[in-house]
């Protein structure tokens, strides 16, 4: 994508006598600018929904429904869920705003990738159990690692996690590591 701007060249006040153009590719910038608005797009999304949910059960507890003892807390846990899940994506927007702002400073470590991977697993246990799915570390028992703990810790659970979410009952969830040569 090309972006043009030109200007009258005059070699005196009456006549133009041609024109100066100059061409930017701006094919880059146009495509960063198509990922923020759908980035914003998933944002403003992902943040009606559980907004929705804290704002009915609000009402309805407002409502009458705090007096229906056998829903109320029901509705309570459902709106501190919700808020939870709002907190946790403003915290992935501030997050990302520090890295594209180079704010980020990484706390670089020596680590044993198969200690993590158990860490994460862990983690995650109960929901692989509710959902039916077999955690699996394949990691090598010594498989020295040098990265920022809590960095590679999200970037785990992040995908661990979506694999228990999109998993069927009795699939697994694998973890592998191997060095490889260029």
């Amino acid at each position: 994508i090309l972006r043009m701007h030109a200007a009258p060249l005059r070699l005196n006040d009456e006549d133009v006598d041609g024109v100066v153009c100059a061409f930017s590719d701006i094919t880059t910038l146009e495509r960063l600018e198509r990922i923020r608005q759908e980035f914003l797009s998933n944002v403003s999304h992902e943040l009606r929904t559980p907004l929705a949910a804290i704002t009915a059960y609000t009402e309805t507890l407002i409502d009458g429904g705090i007096d229906d003892a056998d829903n109320n807390l029901r509705f309570l846990y459902t709106i501190q869920r919700n808020a939870e899940r709002m907190r946790a994506l403003v915290n992935d927007v501030a997050e990302l705003s520090a890295i594209e702002s180079g704010a980020v400073k990484l706390a670089v470590e020596r680590l044993h990738l198969r200690q993590v991977v158990n860490e994460v697993f862990n983690g995650l246990a109960p929901r692989a159990s509710e959902h039916g799915v077999w955690l699996d570390n394949q990691v090598p028992e010594e498989f020295p690692i040098t990265a920022d703990r809590r960095r590679l810790e999200q970037i785990l659970i992040n995908l661990v996690d979506n694999a228990i979410k999109f998993n069927y009952p009795g699939g697994n969830v694998a973890v592998s590591a191997e060095n490889v040569q260029d």
